[in-house]
């Protein structure tokens, strides 16, 4: 089971590599990041290929900062809080449901 998961998940990172021009982030491209940052001395060696995780792939950055940004969301609606837990549940439990 995990074995699958694992080939599933290189899969899905596979397809993201092959397909970054379709996620429009120019603006986020190695070499500009690297050209305005400000250095006189730019070494090429620090610039490779980035790879950009959309927000859909679980458990990427992207996910990980959206899922905060909901939470704080929470927080904020319900005011004054005095505990804040998170748990990863499965949506299909009975209890759930």
């Amino acid at each position: 089971m995990v074995d699958m998961f694992a080939a599933i998940d290189q899969n899905r990172l596979n397809w993201y590599s092959q397909n970054q021009k379709q996620f429009r982030m120019s603006q986020l491209s190695g070499m500009e990041d690297a050209l305005n940052h400000g250095d006189d001395h730019v070494h090429l060696s620090n610039i490779g290929e980035r790879i950009i995780l959309p927000a859909s792939y679980n458990g990427g950055p992207r996910d990980m900062h959206q899922c905060f940004q909901d939470s704080m969301a929470l927080a904020r609606h319900f005011k004054k809080i005095d505990l804040f837990l998170t748990i990863t549940a499965n949506p299909n439990w009975p209890e759930i449901t």
